[in-house]
């Protein structure tokens, strides 16, 4: 009985070795979090704390490109959205306020937005990635490659 159970133990153990299954706050599989299209992103510097959230590139039929998503100072400084470049194109940013102080949110696009971003003339095509850049006054630089979408389905109302 002994020799069974023992064998039943190692049979275990070298299974949940080999197929790297064990149990674990750090496990790969529950550190996954990409729920929506857009992409995240993170700048900390000392007492700057920018969170992007949800990035997506909208294309336009006259080949502008509109930014969709959010932008979050969590750092306990003010911080200010100088630049944002979609494609290498700078884009015009229109917002009440770029100046963001501590939990101040921008949003692009959307029934709560404040803020626009739109680059002329990129014609990218839906389905592919982008580069994104967001330049602030305190937190530097974010740079991430953003999925590109059509103006249709949930996005049906995103126009330039």
């Amino acid at each position: 009985m002994q020799r069974k159970v023992l064998s039943s133990a190692i049979a275990l153990v070298i299974a949940l070795t080999l197929t790297a299954c064990g149990p674990g706050f750090d496990a790969p599989t529950r550190n996954t979090r990409q729920l929506t299209d857009g992409i995240d992103t993170e700048i900390k510097n000392g007492n700057t704390d920018i969170r992007i959230r949800n990035l997506v590139v909208v294309t336009q039929p006259d080949g502008s490109a509109v930014l969709v998503g959010s932008i979050v100072n969590n750092g306990t400084v003010d911080d200010a959205l100088l630049r944002v470049t979609i494609g290498g194109v700078p884009a015009t940013i229109t917002a009440a306020n770029i100046t963001m102080k501590q939990n101040d949110v921008l949003r692009f696009e959307g029934d709560s937005s404040n803020a626009k971003a739109v680059s002329e003339g990129l014609n990218l095509a839906a389905g592919t990635n982008t580069p994104v850049s967001l330049f602030f006054g305190a937190a530097g630089a974010a740079n991430v490659n953003a999925v590109v979408r059509s103006a249709d389905g949930i996005y049906a109302n995103i126009t330039k």
